[in-house]
């Protein structure tokens, strides 16, 4: 059995596990409120300001995802962020539409190098971070995934402009994801690696490094970091991919 990178997440308590029930959102909107995008009879409909509609886009199971729609109305960005289920198979994840056309369609397979590296709640797959978004005018989506990945897309075309993992990374560079144990003020830990994302395995699993941008309280820990000549180097946007409200459980 494949080792899943990151983690298996458990809701701890009843309120929690409403966070993982099916979503169903029918209704986006462009970030200067002119464009609004809606959900009727198997349709998604594109509206202006004036409530004229401008084009038609088939619903295929959008309702799930999120939907994000430029500033002119004219691209529509889908972003399979809560995959039900899990079983990647050919699932999509990303979809992007001009004038209310398909330029492009990205399955996760597309996506991810493995398709073990993502997160697994109850019912759902997570593959991103949340902090997907339009950015330079809308004219490109910017995403990353937990193989710390950084994608930006061509709004009008779908075409991928960027694929690349932060600087410093290189050749010499580790990102792992392991268990380790820290006492109040350590500055340097000892991990057990339970998965490999990029570099040469180690002796034992076994891997000392320093923290430079983080510390830890005295406990047990699961973690993803980047480390290169023993001390991490975690991007700052890559800080945060766990939920620290859940209960994480290695599979």
């Amino acid at each position: 059995m494949r080792t899943v990178f990151l983690f298996i997440v458990l809701a701890i308590c009843s309120k929690l596990s409403f966070a993982d029930e099916q979503r169903v959102q029918t209704l986006f909107k462009s970030e200067n409120g002119k464009y609004s995008f809606q959900y009727s009879k198997k349709k998604w409909k594109l509206k202006d300001e004036t409530g004229k509609v401008q084009y038609y886009i088939k619903d295929m199971g959008y309702t799930s995802m999120t939907i994000f729609v430029s500033n002119d109305g004219q691209r529509i960005v889908i972003i399979n962020d809560f995959v039900e289920g899990h079983k990647i198979d050919q699932k999509s994840a990303l979809i992007f539409f001009l004038k209310g056309e398909m330029t492009s369609l990205y399955k996760l397979t597309d996506i991810l190098s493995d398709t073990s590296n993502v997160s697994l709640t109850i019912w759902h797959t997570l593959w991103s971070l949340e902090d997907f978004k339009f950015i330079q005018t809308d004219s490109i989506f910017s995403l990353a995934t937990f193989e710390f990945y950084e994608f930006e897309f061509d709004t009008f075309s779908g075409q991928i402009k960027k694929k690349s993992r932060s600087v410093p990374f290189d050749e010499n560079t580790l990102i792992v994801f392991g268990s380790f144990r820290t006492e109040e003020g350590d500055k340097t830990t000892t991990m057990t690696i339970l998965k490999y994302l990029a570099g040469q395995k180690k002796p034992n699993n076994k891997l000392n490094f320093k923290f430079k941008t983080r510390t830890f309280g005295q406990g047990s820990y699961r973690r993803t970091f980047m480390i290169k000549d023993g001390v991490d180097i975690t991007p700052f946007r890559f800080y945060n991919i766990q939920t620290p409200s859940y209960l994480l459980e290695e599979k």
